[in-house]
């Protein structure tokens, strides 16, 4: 755990003033070394990764969840090199820094924050475990910012690379019709909560099982039944709703981030029981790294002179945020260790 304050505390430093040049550079290199020489008891798939690359090449059923062709090159780079399972870890961690990297150095003056936001708000250590799915991702930040700047022809091709490292990035096709779309401030934060509602009862997880039943089985296999009412209340979604709806409410509703942010935040109220579409989601959550550092910009006028008082209210955020979830060691990422042998 040490480890991880250590990091955020530097993080956080770097963040203030101009975080551009020297200090980018020393956040990318902390969090890819990290990432990258953690052992593979550090994090929940890192070790079932780890057994999917000792059958690399063999006929198991293991290989199905390499499908996608990117990826198994990285396997058959490091593989064909001689190199072992650690080599793939930095190699991917690496991979994945960079492009998130350079999404935070386009998309902010602050581009640190970014990265900090990114580390705080927990997505960071997701990739430990969804190491396919944040290869994607870094992807889909830099095509979001294409479409942002309305090179739409980039976006596609960044999509399209995506999608060859894991095929649920094709998702993001969806942001270039969300981006086309104005909606309101009140469609927006009333959605947000009605989706908060509904997804902590059984309706949506009834209704899906009801839906699949006259479905082949094997077609959803991956299908998790409801549980029903959980007596514990969803803390962090309901925070990100709260969050989400004071976003709306103080920025620009129809900018693309928050836009996209609104989406994320009613999938994953409506489906988090379902865990493929619960990670569908963060590709659209991942909004907030860029919103965050950008509030001064994207401010609503009424509101410029509490600019400080919302920018405050969201750091917070970030850090009750990451304290909650690391308390509670979601992902299993602590305690942190470094691998001990090649």
């Amino acid at each position: 755990m040490s480890t991880y304050i250590a990091i955020a505390i530097l993080l956080s430093l770097l963040s203030l003033g101009n975080s551009k040049g020297y200090k980018l550079i020393i956040a990318f290199l902390l969090l890819t070394v990290i990432g990258g020489i953690r052992n593979i008891t550090v994090g929940t798939d890192t070790q079932n990764y780890a057994t999917l690359f000792e059958t690399y090449g063999a006929n198991t059923s293991e290989m199905i969840h390499a499908t996608e062709p990117l990826f198994l090159f990285i396997q058959y780079f490091v593989a064909i090199n001689g190199w072992p399972y650690q080599v793939m870890v930095f190699l991917i961690m690496a991979i994945t820094m960079t492009g998130v990297t350079i999404f935070a150095n386009c998309i902010s003056r602050k581009p640190v924050l970014v990265l900090l936001c990114y580390y705080l708000l927990y997505f960071y250590f997701y990739s430990f475990n969804l190491m396919r799915q944040y290869l994607a991702v870094s992807l889909i930040l830099i095509s979001l910012y294409f479409l942002y700047i309305d090179r739409i022809k980039l976006y596609a091709l960044c999509v399209l690379i995506a999608f060859l490292f894991h095929s649920t990035a094709i998702i993001a096709i969806i942001a270039f019709f969300i981006n086309r779309i104005n909606i309101g401030v009140k469609v927006q934060v009333i959605v947000l909560f009605l989706t908060l509602l509904i997804g902590i009862t059984p309706i949506v997880q009834e209704i899906s099982s009801k839906l699949f039943n006259f479905l082949p089985q094997d077609m959803f296999d991956y299908i998790t039944e409801p549980n029903g009412i959980t007596a514990r209340l969803p803390i962090s979604r309901i925070l990100l709703t709260m969050y989400g709806a004071f976003i709306v409410f103080t920025l620009d509703e129809n900018n693309l981030f928050i836009k996209l942010l609104t989406v994320g935040i009613c999938i994953l109220n409506l489906f988090s029981f379902q865990p493929v579409i619960g990670r569908i989601s963060q590709y659209f959550t991942l909004a907030q790294i860029a919103i965050i550092p950008n509030i001064d910009l994207l401010i609503k006028h009424r509101f410029y002179k509490i600019k400080q008082i919302i920018t405050l209210a969201s750091m917070t955020y970030l850090f009750v945020v990451w304290i909650y979830l690391m308390s509670n060691n979601v992902a299993e990422i602590v305690p942190y260790t470094i691998f001990t042998s090649w």
